[in-house]
């Protein structure tokens, strides 16, 4: 067996091909033809030029049918008609096309156009019935086949398939004058074409009877003929590991079992000798070529293969493969083919390679000067041109997007001018429009143009806010392959207009320039500021509102908003015009890296998430084959077993499916707008690292139009810059690192980075240094300056990891290290055989490592001050605290500055010396403490509070503060990302590198009653108890509220009065809740929780929840009717259990009737002789039926049509379950479905689970809404 590589002679993409065909269309040789599942159509000519060069110009037609295409056919399907025509199966249509030009542009002309009633499968051509035209058979997905020649059906018969679930590959041969098919039943079947003629499509009349049958055993693939003279005519069917060689009458000749999965089957020249020559495309991308059962050549391919063909294009090219890939059509040849390669003949001079390489230097300097000479018709320069304008705003056509006539917002739409210009004639001519708005013309294709072509296109926002103004604009032509691209800005007031500022915002970006601020009625003119120096916007569609602020003292500006997503967008307006109306001013910006990799960290995860679920969905799908092949299987014996229980594996199955696919479409919705957002924080990134002069080659780009993962595209961007091996995985520390490194190292130093270690002195005596140990004293060595091990020295004496002994002077001398005191940290980690000491945790902030008790400056925000301690970091704003009335404010320091420092009785106020004659004074804020608050001590000179003792961990221990996954923070586990409060003024979040909290506080001064005043913190709470106000410190200000009384004056209907003493209010206590079913139908649980179920079966609305498989004491069972889209409560149903395994039971029924088992009762009836006690009455005020279980604490409210309520006392609370919830109070986890203690994301899952029939599977339609 020889190797050979596949060498590539013409490769082209074909986005999406499935099919193609071969065959000779123009010019007396091959031309190939591509068809895609989208419904685009390539024609491919490789022969139509010899140059390398030119290969582009074989592609003569591409063209869109705007239906998918299932297979594709080249044939003589007209008589008297010589040129071959194309045959395109389509789901519901067959069209036939004829392929012209004009002399440079060709097109598909249709010819016939058939309609297809059943969905098509595939379809083969020939002579049926010796015919002297082609004709085409359509096999479709009922196993029907139809026959067209020309205009003409000429019938349509139904087929069996021994009960397959979808048809197979499909063939005629000429020999027998048969057509042949296999399908997923693996039996292989064939017609004699004279049999499917004169049957019957009828249930009377001749019936169709199959010439012979074969059992394949294996899913078949693809099917070939052979009809040539010296090999006996046979059939060879390509199945998935195993191909068979079969004569006309259905007899074997030979089998060949193959080492790996098929994919594709090509039988090529057998009129040389009597061997069958065939050529398999597997799946590890291999090409094997048979001789019968003998491999005779082995090809290397670089894609998957999807089909095979032979073409040949003139006596030069001979024959060669046609070979479909995904995405990617290439015409190759095999091994050393003499036409095409030939090796060049052997250098037997020498070789000057010094003279060479001055040769090469001089190509290169020629190359650089001119350009490559152009071919004949070929323009050396780009002739194609591209310019733009667009008109004013067109109010008179103004357009309501959907999601904003809520609140009437007019959108205005602009209109687009594009012109293309070009020297000489361009053939297929296409443009594309890039951009957030919505363009009525997003792509274009002109046949030709000649000088110049016009067109006019409609912009505006639909259906999602815009995150960039940036609009791109790209045409070229595939004749000559020119390009041309322009892009644009579109006007900032076509999506968004102006709204008040809002001061408060979570998201804060800071401009600062070198000249004084410009008012912003200047910067902004098309828009109405709010004042010179504030304007706020907001987007269309979006509540989101953007304030842009100036400072003319301060020369900066200010953006901030409640989102990230708009920052990049008018952070670069702003920046825009400012460099249009002061062209010599320094801009500068800070770097908001820890939001940026927020919302890297969130998509990443998002995809992770994206990735699990496929997984999860392509397992049950698996299962759900295996499920169905079983069945069929037990289903197709001579003695049917019992397939119950593969019933419910295979329901089981769906459901998962559904599940599966409903989350990933969601999944899919979520990472559509993560994509937004992610695009908008790099390209926030980019902007301010281009303003520093070094700009990230990181930008929104790098999110879209590319197969690989976020992380993936990021780790390739920072390799460019800085070395990383691609192979290893990143987490996000590594990430946050790698950022930070490139950050400072691309755009300097950052601005006043403060490292402040400083804290309050220890009034405890320190402990003496240990004396070393006499034992290791004065040992004599020889290896002067290596290190020494005592252990080994020793012989095992001393093995104490805390002695650090080196040579030195020819004598061992040792130092013992000296531990750091652990006094003022919360969590320490634990000493091992290899370690002296316990260690206090650290902290990683920005790839940084950071020791206890540091504090520093933020780099984003120099009046923000950031603290670790053991492992959680504490941010906070910092309090200026200024005395004097001509304080200085310099760059680099949050206050103002003084000459004298504040002297005040409190031990948080610091007051740091700067510039040698300046203090900077403000109030400290104390960092986050892991440790329980009954934990947390005071020392009466010091500002913040200690842990009493500290926790020790282990480094194999899960309670770490954060190992990646989760954190433990005083005592609760949190799963990375959650956020969570530990007082009302820290806000706290787990992310991968450990707890980071955020700090907003002030003190107050608090009067008591004698007079005196007293400072508490913030967040100190109390009550005034001569007005019945509480009263809380919020950030330096006392807030009193009076007491809002959950019941003021009389107690709903439900609930009834109790007075607390020594309280200020009195309560409604629970005595009765209420369930309602109403209309299509919708219901309203105890706990007020509202859903639409539209269901045709009978459900258990409420039930005592039963343990231990103990009957429940009620039941009430509600039975849905009516039509598949319109449904409503029918009928209700009261099971009360008699305790002896049986239930009494009563039937609600339409019209307001009653039915006691057998007997229909009147109304007013009471029963007290038996259990259950009931009475039954009509409600005079609503006319409705009430049946009261007094008792049992049960009462049904019925109006004889669809309306129910059903009334259950307190002692039911959390002990029932049902479509009308649990009653516990909570309407969050009332979708408790019966299966499962957890609840339900799916209300269809839900509700099928408390069907009362569990086999009733009929279709639900759901929809959820909240009712108030």
């Amino acid at each position: 067996m020889s190797v050979f590589h596949v060498h590539e002679w013409l490769a082209l993409e074909v986005i999406d091909g499935n099919v193609c065909a071969v065959g000779e269309l123009i010019e007396k040789r091959d031309q190939i033809v591509v068809g895609s599942i989208t419904g685009r159509i390539w024609i491919v000519d490789p022969g139509r030029t010899s140059e390398t060069k030119q290969q582009l110009l074989s592609c003569l037609l591409e063209e869109d049918l705007s239906v998918a295409i299932l297979d594709i056919a080249i044939g003589n399907f007209i008589s008297g008609l010589e040129q071959n025509l194309i045959a395109v199966l389509s789901p519901q249509k067959l069209i036939i096309y004829r392929l012209i030009s004009d002399g440079e542009v060709y097109q598909l002309n249709t010819i016939y156009e058939h309609t297809i009633t059943a969905a098509a499968y595939n379809m083969c051509i020939g002579t049926f019935g010796r015919a002297t035209a082609a004709q085409i058979c359509v096999q479709d997905m009922t196993c029907s086949l139809m026959v067209f020649e020309a205009e003409h059906q000429l019938f349509h018969r139904p087929v069996n398939l021994v009960a397959a679930l979808h048809p197979g590959p499909i063939i005629y041969t000429s020999h027998s004058d048969s057509i042949i098919t296999a399908s997923s039943s693996a039996i292989l079947i064939s017609y004699r074409y004279s049999v499917l003629a004169t049957a019957s499509s009828g249930k009377s009349g001749k019936k169709i009877a199959a010439n012979w049958t074969f059992n394949l055993g294996d899913y078949p693939l693809d099917l070939e003929v052979i009809n040539t003279t010296l090999v006996q005519p046979s059939i060879l069917i390509l199945c998935k590991r195993t191909l068979f060689c079969l004569t006309h009458g259905g007899n074997i000749r030979f089998t060949y079992r193959l080492q790996c999965v098929a994919t594709s089957l090509l039988v090529y020249d057998s009129t040389h000798d009597a061997y069958v020559k065939l050529c398999i495309a597997t799946a590890t991308r291999m090409l094997l070529f048979f001789k019968d059962t003998i491999l005779v050549w082995a090809a290397q391919l670089l894609h998957d293969t999807i089909q095979v063909r032979l073409c040949s294009f003139s006596s030069v090219y001979r024959s060669m493969l046609v070979i479909l890939s995904n995405s990617r059509i290439s015409v190759s040849y095999l091994g050393t083919e003499p036409s095409l390669f030939r090796l060049p003949a052997p250098q037997t001079r020498f070789i000057d390679f010094q003279l060479r390489y001055k040769e090469f230097l001089e190509l290169e300097g020629l190359i650089r000067k001119k350009p490559l000479e152009s071919v004949e018709g070929v323009p050396s320069e780009n002739s194609l041109s591209l310019n733009y304008s667009y008109d004013g705003f067109d109010f008179k056509s103004v357009r309501l997007s959907p999601r904003a006539e809520k609140s009437s917002v007019e959108i205005p739409s602009l209109t687009l001018n594009i012109e293309l210009l070009s020297e000489i004639r361009l053939l297929d001519l296409k443009l594309i429009c890039s951009a957030a708005f919505h363009i009525e013309h997003k792509y274009a294709s002109f046949p030709a143009i000649d000088s110049s072509q016009k067109m006019s296109t409609g912009v505006y926002v639909l259906s999602q806010p815009v995150y960039d103004l940036r609009c791109k604009l790209y045409a070229f032509s595939s004749q000559f392959g020119d390009v041309t691209g322009k892009e644009l800005k579109m006007p900032l007031n076509l999506m968004c207009h102006t709204v008040n500022t809002q001061r408060n915002a979570q998201y804060k970006v800071t401009i600062e320039s070198s000249l004084a601020a410009l008012d912003l009625t200047q910067l902004f003119p098309e828009f109405e500021a709010e004042t010179s120096t504030a304007i706020g916007f907001q987007p269309y569609l979006s509540e989101t509102v953007i304030s842009i602020y100036a400072s003319q003292k301060y020369k900066r500006y200010r953006i901030q908003a409640e989102s990230l997503d708009f920052i990049y967008l008018f952070a670069d307006e702003l920046i825009t015009r400012i460099q249009a109306k002061q062209p010599e001013a320094k801009i500068n910006c800070t770097l908001p890296l820890d939001q940026i990799l927020h919302e890297i960290n969130v998509y990443v995860e998002y995809e992770k998430r994206k990735t699990e679920e496929e997984k999860e969905l392509e397992r049950f799908c698996i299962l759900l084959r295996h499920v169905q092949a079983t069945i069929l299987t037990k289903l197709k014996g001579e003695r049917p077993t019992e397939v119950d229980h593969m019933n419910t594996l295979l329901n089981y199955a769906y459901q998962q499916i559904l599940c599966y696919v409903d989350r990933l479409e969601q999944l899919n919705e979520t990472l559509r707008s993560a994509n937004l957002s992610l695009s908008a924080a790099l390209n926030l990134m980019h902007l301010i690292t281009s303003l520093k002069g070094n700009p990230l080659p990181l930008d929104g780009t790098i999110v879209n139009n590319s197969g690989q993962s976020v992380w993936e595209r990021i780790k390739w961007a920072i390799s460019t810059f800085k070395p990383i091996d691609l192979n290893t995985e990143l987490s996000s520390n590594d990430l946050r690192y790698l950022m930070q490194s490139v950050c400072e190292g691309n755009c300097g130093t950052m601005a006043y980075i403060h490292e402040d270690s400083r804290e309050e002195e220890d009034d405890e005596p320190q402990q003496s240094e240990p004396i070393v140990d006499p034992l290791i004293s004065g040992i004599p060595c020889t290896n002067e300056g290596a290190k020494i091990n005592l252990a080994d020295v020793t012989r095992g004496l001393v093995t104490s990891p805390c002695y650090h002994c080196i040579c030195m002077n020819s004598v061992i001398t040792c130092v013992l290290e000296k531990c750091e005191s652990l006094k003022n940290c919360p969590t320490v980690w634990d000493r091992n055989n290899n370690t002296c000491c316990m260690k206090c945790l650290d902290c990683i902030h920005m790839g940084i490592k950071r020791n206890n008790n540091q504090i520093w400056t933020s780099a984003q925000d120099i009046c923000t001050q950031i603290s670790c301690k053991a492992g959680v970091i504490t941010s906070w704003r910092i309090q200026c605290l200024t005395n004097c009335s001509n304080g200085r404010l310099l760059a680099g320091f949050c206050c103002g500055l003084c000459l004298t420092p504040i002297k005040v009785q409190d031990q948080c106020v610091r007051c740091d010396l700067v510039l040698n004659q300046w203090y900077h004074c403000y109030r400290f804020t104390c960092p986050v403490l892991n440790c329980p608050i009954s934990q947390h001590t005071k020392h009466p000179k010091r500002c913040c509070p200690e842990c009493k003792s500290h926790s020790v961990i282990s480094e194999s221990s899960n309670l770490t503060v954060s190992n990646g996954s989760h954190c433990f923070f005083r005592g609760w586990r949190y799963i990375v990302h959650d956020t969570f409060r530990i007082d009302p003024c820290s806000r706290c979040s787990c992310q991968p590198g450990g707890i980071v909290c955020r700090r907003k506080e002030n003190p107050c001064k608090k009067t008591e009653i004698n007079g005196s005043e007293t400072i508490v913190e913030h967040g100190t709470r109390w009550t005034l108890d001569n007005n019945c106000s509480n009263c809380i410190c919020a950030n330096g200000y006392i807030k009193c509220k009076k007491m809002n009384c959950p019941w003021e004056g009389k107690c709903p209907q439900g609930r009834h009065f109790k007075k607390v003493n020594g309280s200020c209010c009195h309560e409604c206590e629970l005595k009765e809740g209420s369930c309602t079913i109403f209309g299509d139908p919708h219901y309203l649980t105890f706990d007020k929780f509202g859903y639409s179920f539209q269901g045709m079966c009978s459900y258990i609305l409420t039930q005592e929840c039963s343990l231990n498989g103990i009957d429940p004491q009620f039941k009430i069972i509600g039975v849905n009717g009516g039509r598949s889209s319109l449904t409503w409560t029918k009928r209700v149903i009261i099971a009360i259990s008699l305790f002896n395994g049986s239930f009494f039971t009563m039937h609600l029924l339409p019209k307001k009737v009653i039915r006691e088992r057998t007997k229909i009762i009147s109304i007013p009836y009471v029963r007290y002789s038996d259990w259950p006690e009931y009475r039954a009455f009509e409600d005079p005020t609503t006319g409705n039926i009430v049946v009261s279980f007094k008792l049992i604490g049960l009462k049904v409210i019925w109006d004889g049509k669809s309306f129910v309520e059903i009334v259950l006392t307190k002692r039911h609370q959390s002990k029932v379950c049902g479509l009308c919830g649990n009653f516990n109070g909570d309407p969050s986890d009332d979708l408790m479905s019966r299966s499962t203690s957890s609840s339900s994301h799916s209300v269809s899952h839900f509700a099928q689970s408390w069907a009362y029939n569990i086999a009733c599977t009929q279709r639900q339609y759901v929809n959820i809404v909240r009712f108030t």
